[in-house]
Parts: structure tokens; sequence; C-alpha cells
């Protein structure tokens, strides 16, 4: 084996390998992507990126050259070092799906060299690697990071890398030279081990968002500001700027639902304590319910039909197209007996109900409501003047749970302006 590579492989195109792979190829590596989707190929060798990433379609462009997208599994033989970076799919229990991952292993097995490096990126459960027929000095699993929205950013430069190896073994020199090449600290410990990180790492995020939403319902009940209380909390050094203090609704995304499941999971099959885990699970319901829960408190229950109800957002937060378990497919899905009139800037699933129409501007949206919900706060929506307001939603009604708009000039026009943490 070479102590250096020439080409590393990424196999499975989707938004966690599309990354990776964009960010290999910013640093100088020559890559072949691989996917067993024909159209999917041939879309990406035209630079049509499937994936609603900031930058990403400008970095796969910019080094095109260094990059090899390809249908044909065998390229993948000119590779050392292989990455599997599918995407874990699953299902509406928030339950993995590895079958992918699986066949992509297999596959693997019959046309790399024996002594190929390879390392699991997809995000498995705790007990996967080690059962992986392959030689354990080079298999390894690495904790993926990314955050929607600030992927590229994040794989560019980690802020560091995080390694499953075989009985917390070094780093073979293929893996290593590759590694080096981001420039950040690396923590190696066994499979497991790294396994578990990943899951930890989304359980702390989780307990942050669920805290912050019982806190924000909190607000809303006693008469408390929470615009003005998490700023001042962000201030604490043991708590942090970049902590998940701003207000949401509920957990989505698929990543740390996903990770919730699996850690219950885990606790039950091991009789652990898993009621915190649940409650994660409960907040993050009452809290995606929001917006529904205030249309019935304050305007469902009356006998007056709210008439037309516009919504500006599908995706599940800003600068993404997913909307896995988003809050807007989620309030669609409860209101069937209004008209509803949607609209998002990148969100890809259509929807097919008889009561929603899809718009394609906000224009289009705004041109005939009673009633303006916003579900995803995307830049654009800010933009959206007073006075078109006025124009637009005749009953003066705007459920706005990120505070988009400036409250107190809305409140002074008589519009009845309902937000996150705010009584």
């Amino acid at each position: 084996m070479r102590k250096n590579f020439n080409t590393v492989g990424f196999v499975g195109l989707s938004h966690l390998g599309l990354t990776y792979l964009a960010a290999a190829s910013e640093k100088g590596i020559k890559v072949v992507g691989y996917h067993d989707n024909r159209n999917l190929i041939n879309n990406l060798k035209n630079n049509k990126c499937p994936i609603m990433e900031p930058g990403l379609k400008q970095l796969l462009n910019k080094n095109k050259n260094k990059i090899n997208f390809t249908f044909d599994i065998f390229d993948l033989r000119e590779c050392d070092l292989v990455f599997i970076s599918q995407d874990v799919h699953t299902n509406k229990k928030n339950k993995s799906d590895l079958s992918k991952i699986n066949y992509f292993v297999n596959k693997l097995r019959k046309i790399l060299k024996s002594n190929s490096t390879l390392v699991i990126l997809s995000q498995v459960s705790p007990g996967y690697t080690e059962k992986v027929k392959w030689k354990k000095k080079n298999l390894y699993y690495q904790v993926e990071t990314l955050i929607f929205g600030n992927a590229v950013e994040r794989a560019l430069n980690p802020d560091r890398i995080i390694v499953g190896s075989y009985r917390k073994n070094p780093l073979n020199k293929i893996y290593n030279s590759y590694i080096a090449k981001f420039r950040c600290p690396i923590f190696i410990m066994d499979y497991v081990s790294a396994e578990l990180c990943k899951i930890s790492i989304n359980m702390f995020l989780a307990s942050s968002v669920s805290t912050t939403n019982a806190l924000v319902e909190l607000c809303e009940k006693i008469g408390a500001s929470w615009s003005n209380i998490y700023p001042a909390i962000q201030r604490d050094k043991r708590i942090g700027k970049y902590s998940y203090l701003r207000p949401g609704l509920g957990i989505s995304g698929g990543n740390l639902e996903r990770d919730i499941y699996n850690i219950t999971n885990l606790a039950n099959k091991f009789h652990s304590d898993k009621k915190i885990f649940k409650s994660f699970i409960h907040s993050s319901a009452r809290r995606k319910n929001w917006v529904y829960e205030t249309l019935k408190k304050f305007y469902l229950n009356k006998k007056k039909s709210l008439g037309k109800i516009g919504i500006l957002g599908l995706s599940y937060k800003q600068n993404t197209n997913s909307t896995k378990n988003s809050p807007a497919i989620n309030l669609i899905n409860k209101i069937k007996r209004n008209k509803i009139l949607v609209y998002d800037p990148k969100a890809s699933d259509i929807l097919f109900k008889k009561n929603v129409k899809r718009c394609f501007s906000i224009k289009e949206v705004l041109s005939s409501i009673d009633v303006l919900v916003i579900c995803t706060p995307w830049s654009e929506f800010r933009g959206i003047s007073a006075s078109q307001l006025l124009k637009a939603v005749r009953k003066k009604i705007i459920i706005d749970p990120f505070q988009i708009f400036n409250k107190d000039k809305l409140i002074k026009e008589g519009f009845i302006y309902k937000s996150l943490g705010e009584y």
C-alpha cells in the first residue's frame, strides 16, 4: 500500500456524500463519486446539483476537473481510500434503514483491493462497524457533524474529526495522510465509542432545543419575553453564544429524531433510563403543534371561517430544501377544511392535497389570503413590508413564530400578531 493516496472515493452521493466530496476536491484531492442512480450521475456531470446547500454547487463546479462522477463502480478500483457516504434514510418513526449501506459494503467487498481502506461516514448504530467484514486495520468509522445550511463550511474547516478504529488503533498512513489535509484536532476511539459519540452529540443538541422550547412555552404563559432573556443567557460561557437558544417549532430534519430513536432503543435494550430521551420527543411534539394550537385556540374554535391561509416556508429550516418532519407539513396535515396557499423558495417536496395550492412566489401567496403563517424564516420573507401585509392579509392575523416582522409596528396597524416566547 502506498503511504499517500492518489484518489479518494465517495460511495453514495446524497447530501452527506456530495458535501464531503466537494470539500476533499477543494483540498486539492482527486475524487471519484459513485452512485447507482444513473440519472443522478448524469445531472451531476451537467452541473445540476440536486441538493440545496449554500456554496455546494459552486464548489463542485470550481473543482470539476478533480471530480469523476460515475455510474461504474469499477472506477473505484483506482482508490486506496473509499468513504461510504450515503445518508441513512429513516421511516415515519425515525428508525434507520441501513439496507443501502449494507448494499454498498457488499458491492465494495467484491471489487476493491484487499488492502483498500474503507471509512464508514454514514451514521450507523453502535456495534455496526465491528460487524463489517473488512480487514480491521483498514476499517474506520468517522463521525460526521454537518449542519444543514452550513455543511460546506463545516466539511472544509471541521472543529475536530472523530474516528473509530479497531481497538483504538492508530490510523493507517493512507487515512492519516488524508485527514491531515483538514488541519484540526483528531479524536481516535474504538468503533462503538465513536458510533455512540455521534449520537451523544445530537442528544446534547436535542436537550438544548428541548430546554429552550420548554422555557419559551413558559414565557408565553406568564408574560415574559424570551427575546429579552436568551441574549443574556448566551453570555454565560458555560452555555455559550452557539447554543440552540433561539426558539423554534420543535426538532425537525430527521437527524436528531433518528438519534433520539436510536438512544431510546439502546436504553430500552439494556434496561437503562430512557425517560429523558422520551421527554425530548414530547417537548418537540408540543412545539411542532404550536402554530396549529395557536390557530385553534384563538380562531379555529370560532364559528366564522378563517378563510384562506397563506403559509410561507415548507422546508424544516432555512437554507435547505429538506422537508423531513417539517412544521409546515405537520400544520398542513392538520388543517383540512381551509384553503391553503403555500410557498417555499427551495423545498423539493410536491404537495398533492385538494385544499393546498403550491405557489411559486411570495406575491402569489399574498394575492388573496385572510391569515398569514410563517413556518420557515427564509431571509427573503423579511423583505415583506408592512404596507404589503396591510393590503394582503384581510383579517389581519399573522402567526410569525420567529418574529421576522416588526411586531410593534404591525400591532399598531391593528394586526393580531403571535410569535414564540411572547405573551
